[in-house]
């Protein structure tokens, strides 16, 4: 493929058999090879200059940059991405706060009592009624997978007074119990019980979804500006090659009007022809600018203002590498990875274990109730003296000692226990809740079902618009480039009649225009076409699997 300056120094090279004069064919021909280019253009990367000609932006630091490198930062810095992150966490700690539900539950008590009063029967004291009670009081409860609950619990009580009456004094009553819950229609079962939990799960699974997907969208976004850039830098060169062609026609006009061969007039069309194509260096340089800010704000939108000012380098050239993809194909592998469709057949799936949970909300509750308890009693015992009367003070014989050991051991050998079974129901009356609850879930499962049809409709329709699109850009380059190759044969012998004085200066530059348009539209499809891939990656779901890129979990 030739460029322009190829195209004007074969040119400058032809030998001219007309008798135009020879002056005239060595003054084209020192033109030719001693012309300096008006702006230096060089192609980018690490150890070029950047083909800017204002010389404030060449003093201005530089950061060489490949596409890996843009999708790279982006997935690290920019902030819909954190977002989406974070989300993803919060429903991680979600699960984790639902679970919860069946952690153990331990409680502790205790409690110091002293009183004193009048005697108010013939057991009390002779004076005052005085008493000291210690209290203690602890448990444990676990919520089951099954619905129910249990309860281990320990209670002992310490009691003392100056009653004359009390064979224990002080005493310990120790009291060690186990209840157990277990409903047996509503709430029974394991999928009733995790239902909080299944849902928190599903919606953890259904944030990573829409991660994944928020991903693969931002990234193509990222690489279309990456590559968008990278045309505004081609299409500038297109523009400087257009200028200088533009300039050696200025220059070549001078001389043929100075040797008298050319009218002057012709210098003005070629004057206005340079301005013209300086102008459009000057909306390039601009629109560099811009694309360099939009990248910026795409990667990491919290720069700050010294950041502003660093030239984003684009050391990556678009490729063109004719891929071919069969439509039916791509729909299949849509279905297979799209983080969408994945996350909406996850919302099916929680809006039906919702229907399940409420229809079980509908039933009445009947639990079955079960406790047991061993009991123990021991302290100093004493001893009075038989065939006492209430109205003298007891005779003490003698002390038997004992405490909370002797208690406790009357506790673990199960001598004195108390058990109880039974069952509680509720019957509601008009279950109103419940019944709306069921049927909103049940409305709410058709409309994520009508969602996922919809969905189905949309991947198909962008499944087909992404390979229509690949397809058409391959044409579009093939056409561009055949159209570019055809605008270099137009100038170059449109070129060669000029020099012979057969053409216009008009034509001349007409023909330099068509073909810098023809070279721009050329870059221009190629960018496109690699927009277009990454496209249709990012529609079938495997833009992440095909760039390499791995999400940690």
């Amino acid at each position: 493929m030739h460029n322009l300056n190829e195209l004007f120094q074969k040119k400058g090279r032809r030998d001219c058999p007309y008798s135009k004069g020879l002056l005239l064919m060595l003054l084209m021909l020192f033109l030719a090879f001693s012309a300096l280019p008006v702006k230096g253009s060089s192609a980018v990367g690490k150890d070029d200059g950047y083909p800017y000609s204002a010389g404030s932006l060449q003093e201005v630091k530089k950061l060489y940059f490949s596409l890996r490198d843009a999708l790279e930062m982006a997935m690290e810095r920019n902030l819909n991405i954190q977002i989406e992150r974070y989300n993803t966490r919060i429903a991680d700690e979600r699960v984790g706060e639902s679970m919860g539900y069946f952690d153990y539950q331990s409680t502790l008590s205790t409690s110091y009592q002293k009183s004193s009063s009048e005697p108010w029967d013939v057991f009390s004291a002779q004076d005052i009624n005085t008493s000291d009670n210690y209290s203690l009081r602890g448990g444990i409860t676990k919520n089951l997978v099954t619905g129910g609950n249990f309860q281990v619990s320990y209670t002992e009580v310490r009691r003392s007074s100056n009653s004359p009456f009390t064979n224990y004094n002080p005493y310990h009553r120790p009291v060690l119990s186990l209840q157990f819950t277990q409903p047996l229609w509503k709430n029974f079962g394991v999928e009733n019980t995790k239902y909080n939990i299944s849902i928190a799960q599903n919606n953890s699974e259904m944030s990573d979804k829409q991660f994944r997907a928020q991903l693969m969208t931002i990234l193509a976004e990222v690489q279309r500006l990456y590559w968008e850039l990278v045309f505004r830098i081609q299409d500038l060169e297109v523009n400087r090659q257009s200028l200088k062609l533009a300039q050696d026609q200025l220059d070549m006009n001078r001389t043929k009007v100075e040797v008298g061969t050319m009218a002057p007039i012709e210098i003005t069309q070629a004057e206005a022809a340079v301005a013209s194509r300086e102008e459009g260096i000057i909306v390039g340089e601009s629109a560099i600018r811009d694309a360099q800010d939009q990248l910026k704000m795409a990667i990491d939108p919290t720069i700050d203002l010294d950041s502003w000012e660093v030239e984003i380098i684009p050391t990556d050239k678009p490729p063109f590498e004719l891929q071919s993809f069969n439509l039916q194909e791509c729909i299949e592998t849509a279905f297979q990875n799209r983080p969408d469709y994945d996350r909406q057949k996850i919302a099916i799936s929680s809006k039906e274990l919702s229907i399940r949970y409420t229809k079980n909300q509908m039933r009445p509750a009947v639990d079955l109730v079960a406790s047991f308890a061993a009991n123990g009693l021991d302290g100093l015992y004493l001893i009075y003296e038989k065939g006492r009367s209430f109205e003298q003070e007891p005779k003490l014989l003698g002390v038997i000692e004992g405490g909370l050991g002797g208690a406790m051991k009357d506790v673990f050998s199960l001598d004195y226990r108390d058990w109880n079974i039974g069952f509680n129901i509720s019957l509601p009356i008009q279950n109103r809740a419940a019944e709306s609850a069921h049927a909103r879930s049940k409305v709410e499962l058709t409309q994520e079902e009508a969602r996922l049809k919809n969905l189905e409709l949309s991947i198909i329709l962008e499944v087909r618009q992404a390979v229509r699109a690949v397809e058409t850009n391959i044409k579009r380059v093939e056409a561009t480039r055949k159209a570019r190759e055809l605008a270099e044969k137009q100038l170059e012998a449109e070129q060669k009649k000029f020099a012979v004085g057969t053409s216009t200066n008009f034509q001349v530059l007409r023909l330099q225009t068509d073909l810098a348009t023809a070279m721009s539209n050329e870059r221009r499809v190629i960018v496109d076409y690699n927009i277009s891939l990454f496209a249709l990656k990012r529609v079938m779901g495997t833009l992440l699997k095909d760039s390499n890129i791995v999400v940690k979990d």
